[in-house]
């Protein structure tokens, strides 16, 4: 299941969820907050609600293929 999500939301998810263990819930909203803005203006977002609700179940064409395709900088620059 997780192979046909978004390789670039599975791999910072992940990572939100590795860091979140040593913060307080107040930090760990306030990422949430700061990634949700990060990813609402990501072709990756357009293109899940496109063939989600628009196309309702056609297949998503993702910036990335794999999860080895995301790069460590892409991440980073959604956690800023």
């Amino acid at each position: 299941m997780l192979e046909e999500q978004c390789p670039l939301s599975t791999y910072v998810t992940h990572r939100s969820i590795k860091i979140s263990g040593n913060r307080s819930v107040k930090e760990c909203f306030l990422q949430d907050f700061i990634m949700a803005q990060h990813f609402s203006v990501n072709q990756n977002f357009s293109e899940g609600v496109r063939c989600l609700l628009i196309d309702k179940g056609s297949t998503p064409k993702w910036t990335h293929n794999h999860l080895l395709d995301v790069k460590e900088e892409e991440v980073e620059k959604l956690f800023k």
